[in-house]
């Protein structure tokens, strides 16, 4: 059973109950005393005993260190996270490359249409110094591999 501790409860007092006691969270409670007992009993957490959460030992090693501990959770997120970003940049790109690719077709056959402009922007592929595509550094032409 998972100790109940006080929100007042000393970090340092926290981190070794939490060590010596075998368990790796603890439920805090306004009314630690009451919950305890009520566990012991082999009941719930009651209303009056004011539970407020649990801390787990990493919450409290990352208080104590000041310092994010980064486990294989974390890690699988920030993976999702990069991935959706880098299917969501290529699809931009992707449409942009294909916009291009169509004012152009449409600027050759009618002779009105100036084909070396998109949307008012230079030709990317000859004008790196005006790149109205949001991406200052990446210059787009015919050989540009997409990201997908």
């Amino acid at each position: 059973i998972p100790p109940c501790v006080s929100p007042r409860m000393n970090l340092v007092n926290l981190l070794h109950l939490l060590r010596g006691g075998g368990s790796l969270i603890a439920f805090v409670c306004a009314g630690p005393h009451l919950a305890e007992r009520a566990l012991r009993e082999g009941r719930s957490i009651p209303a009056e005993a004011g539970f407020m959460g649990l801390v787990t030992l990493q919450d409290v090693l990352e208080s104590v260190l000041q310092e994010r501990i980064y486990d294989e959770e974390d890690v699988a997120q920030r993976n999702l996270a990069s991935a959706i970003l880098t299917n969501w940049a290529a699809e931009k790109i992707q449409k942009l490359v294909l916009k291009r690719r169509k004012l152009k077709r449409l600027g050759s056959g009618a002779g009105s249409h100036d084909a070396s402009k998109v949307d008012g922007c230079h030709d990317l592929s000859s004008s790196p110094e005006k790149n109205c595509s949001g991406f200052d550094d990446f210059i787009l032409n015919d050989r540009t591999p997409l990201l997908v």
